[in-house]
């Protein structure tokens, strides 16, 4: 910790502990960032971020947005970080009493880079299922909260081209099949749903279809020994089957139990 605040505030930063009297400064994330990737998980830099964004320092959406796209990069896989990073955020969405547009993200944000960002926080909630599971970190939890409230920023679908929505609703519909909590797994149905409209109808038959070959290819060549499919395989067929069959039918007016 004490490499950490000399870093913050000693003679080599350029940055001190921020007070509303410095001009907020486009590079103090950046420069954050970099030191996480020093000291993984360290508390001291998620108070600075804390501090910087209460002293208006540092803007929430340029945190979120900046911090979602450096989380692809594998420097910053560290599950500690990535749960300090996003507490910041949510703590920050809370204490600012407001909605999501408007708080986390710019409230004239152009619709497709709400999408775009929208896919970081998937692409981080996919991530942290990688992880092993800590009592250090509920990365799992934070990232989930996170997308949750990105998901609420998106209400103009029809920007979007048949491409760039395929592309989101392949990654839900991956990130589907983990371990989510009820209410998260609601949230991911509607935009799937929505997402699905943009499709249109020969779109999405072709796209499932070369799911379900995909599947069938992948339970063939586990099952060229006449062993029986496990467990795992039945539930994964069940989940995607459900998740096929499910939109189409609510679409056309017909309730599934």
């Amino acid at each position: 910790m004490a490499d950490v605040q000399r870093e913050l505030t000693g003679e080599r930063s350029s940055y001190p502990w921020p007070t509303k009297a410095i001009n907020p400064c486009p590079f103090l994330v950046d420069s954050i960032l970099i030191l996480f990737g020093s000291y993984p998980g360290e508390p001291t830099l998620g108070r600075y971020l804390r501090i910087a964004i209460e002293e208006q320092v540092l803007s929430i959406p340029t945190f979120v947005t900046t911090f979602l796209q450096a989380a692809r990069s594998a420097t910053f896989h560290s599950p500690a970080t990535l749960d300090i990073l996003c507490k910041v955020v949510l703590d920050a969405h809370d204490a600012s009493d407001s909605p999501a547009l408007g708080s986390i993200l710019l409230a004239k944000m152009p619709p497709l880079s709400i999408f775009a960002t929208i896919h970081d926080a998937v692409v981080l909630l996919k991530t942290a299922f990688t992880f092993p599971t800590s009592s250090f970190h509920e990365l799992t939890t934070s990232a989930s909260e996170l997308l949750i409230l990105l998901i609420s920023c998106a209400s103009d679908f029809s920007q979007l081209t048949t491409g760039q929505a395929m592309n989101y609703w392949n990654d839900i519909t991956e990130l589907q099949q983990m371990p989510l909590e009820p209410h998260i797994r609601q949230v991911l149905d509607n935009f799937t749903f929505s997402l699905s409209l943009v499709l249109g109808d020969d779109a999405k038959i072709n796209r499932e279809a070369q799911m379900m070959h995909s599947i069938q290819m992948s339970l063939g060549n586990k099952t060229d020994s006449l062993a029986p499919a496990s467990e795992y395989e039945i539930t994964t067929f069940c989940l995607f089957f459900d998740n096929l069959v499910r939109p189409a039918a609510s679409s056309r007016g017909v309730q599934c139990s």
